[in-house]
């Protein structure tokens, strides 16, 4: 079947493929805050978690994604008993996903918010709280598996 013919669901495979990339973008951004979202949880104030968040992503702590004009940052990558700092192992993971060639922030977030047969069909983002290690070592499961299929 090529890319023009119908499928059972009675679009063509472009049409799927759009909206399955639809359905990922919204699910990654119902996991994402932005920063007055984050402000109000960690009960700061707006130019104080921007800068804060800024710092963050230049330092390689945190990433974010952009959607219709606006900047979404991973809510789950912050620690609330921190102050809404993030979890160690959130940077230690997005540099293995970086260094690896994972693919833009879009990617990274799918990483975090899908299931992994690694983690026992756990989300990462699910797990950087209780078992950092075991997240960083999906991270370096996932790059080796890509580099795997890129020979």
């Amino acid at each position: 079947m090529n890319s023009d013919d119908k499928v059972e669901s009675g679009g063509s495979s472009h049409t799927i493929f759009a909206n399955m990339e639809e359905d990922a973008k919204r699910a990654v951004l119902a996991e994402m805050r932005q920063a007055h979202e984050i402000a109000a949880l960690s009960r700061r104030g707006v130019r104080e978690v921007l800068s804060d968040l800024a710092c963050w992503k230049a330092d390689g702590r945190l990433f974010s994604v952009e959607f219709a004009g606006s900047e979404y940052f991973p809510s789950f990558a912050l620690n609330s008993i921190t102050g809404y700092q993030p979890y160690p192992c959130f940077a230690e993971a997005l540099r293995i996903l970086n260094a690896g060639h994972w693919g833009g922030d879009w990617a990274v977030a799918n990483w975090f918010i899908g299931l992994s047969s690694f983690l026992d069909d756990q989300s990462p983002m699910d797990l950087v709280a209780s078992d950092p290690e075991w997240v960083i070592e999906a991270a370096k499961d996932a790059v080796s598996s890509l580099d795997y299929r890129n020979q």
